[in-house]
């Protein structure tokens, strides 16, 4: 049975050492495992490691945050001009995913990061592939998961796919271990989106009194009889076309999910596990059972509990809003299973953790206007807009 884990032992002391020493710590292991991987990333291209970026690594591992910092935004700026330098091109992967694991780690309770990276790897299954998606639910476990013991997991992203700088990181990273990382993959992913964009968008133009196929926020243009594409929704849709390529080509390997961004063409199969979900194959989906959302929900009730607890622990708004989002996305999935009570107060527990998201507000909203309520949905979705500046 899934229960909801939000404190370690005592006060976070581990081996007589507090949370806030073993999340330095845990940074400092982090900056050596990314030095490396960027030395052989260079390596690799032919390239040297520029000294400011050997520099920002042995900040990060002195537990320098100012200098590293300093560091970064001049290599940040380097690394925007057109074109890149090649040798900062080869690491910058490294270097990002340093740079806002220690970030994140610099806005949470030091027990509250331990917490909450022990609770995604924890709801995790052996050989599992895990796909984080908000910035805490990717930079955390990534933390813990290269520096803790126990069984290290492939820790990847939802929102990079489309980008061939992330694909080569992650194919230096996992090799074979996981197929379907390369270039020609994120090709198909673009073609096959931009195919089924323009049809989509010339159906619209050709029958404007017939239901609009574009989506909500899609942005798409034809240019010399061609579709461009731009903004988050075309880029997430991408995203989601390349990962369903990923998972088709790895049918050995179980992927479970922290989404930002809800992949729905995963959610047939799919079934909570904790605080993720775990993704199954076709036709896994009759698994998720009505015990299991009954479970899902009493698991995010032990969460809202633990964190009303909390309301005052400084930084603890971080852990609210993560928790928040992730309850969301899974009160998300129970409605696409028809779950539709269990749904509805996993939203209503996620506004608890967090009043001002509107993920959750206008979640709950859609579903009452599912679910013959729509007058009642509407005055919902009203009022939170009133109340939060039109969000």
């Amino acid at each position: 049975m899934m229960t909801a884990r939000l404190l370690a032992s005592g006060p976070g002391a581990t081996n007589g050492h507090t949370a806030a020493e073993m999340v330095a710590r845990k940074i400092s292991q982090l900056a050596i495992s990314r030095r490396d991987l960027a030395r052989g990333m260079a390596a690799q291209a032919g390239q040297e490691v520029p000294e400011a970026v050997e520099r920002f690594f042995a900040a990060v591992a002195k537990g320098d945050w100012p200098t590293a910092d300093r560091l970064f935004q001049q290599l940040l700026a380097l690394h925007s001009a057109e074109p890149p330098s090649p040798a900062l091109e080869a690491v910058w992967q490294a270097m990002r995913e340093l740079y806002y694991t220690a970030e994140e780690a610099s806005h949470w309770p030091a027990q509250k990061l331990l917490d909450y990276g022990s609770a995604v790897l924890g709801s995790l299954k052996p050989g599992t592939v895990y796909v984080g998606g908000t910035d805490p639910g990717r930079w955390i476990p990534t933390l813990l998961n290269e520096t803790g013991p126990g069984e290290r997991h492939m820790v990847i992203t939802q929102n990079a796919l489309a980008d061939s700088s992330y694909i080569d990181y992650l194919r230096f990273q996992y090799g074979s271990d996981l197929a379907g990382i390369a270039p020609d993959d994120v090709k198909k992913g673009f073609d096959d989106y931009l195919a089924d964009a323009s049809k989509r968008y010339l159906h619209d133009q050709e029958f404007p009194d017939e239901p609009r196929q574009m989506r909500p926020g899609e942005s798409i243009r034809m240019v010399n009889g061609k579709a461009e594409a731009s903004g988050q929704v075309a880029v997430m849709a991408i995203n989601e076309l390349i990962f369903q390529g990923l998972m088709q080509k790895n049918p050995q390997l179980s992927f479970a999910v922290e989404e930002s961004f809800p992949f729905r063409s995963t959610y047939a199969d799919a079934k909570p596990a904790g605080i993720v979900m775990e993704l199954g194959r076709p036709g896994d989906g009759a698994g998720f059972s009505s015990e299991l959302a009954t479970e899902s929900v009493g698991y995010w009730r032990n969460v809202s509990t633990e964190l009303s607890k909390e309301l005052d622990m400084e930084g603890a708004e971080y852990a609210r809003k993560t928790y928040s989002h992730d309850a969301s996305s899974q009160a998300n999935l129970l409605a696409a299973h028809n779950y539709f009570a269990e749904a509805e107060e996993t939203y209503r527990l996620a506004i608890q953790m967090w009043p001002d998201n509107p993920e959750s507000v206008y979640g709950l909203a859609d579903l009452m206007s599912r679910t013959g309520r729509r007058e009642e949905g509407l005055r919902l979705a009203d009022e939170f807009a009133r109340n939060h500046g039109g969000h």
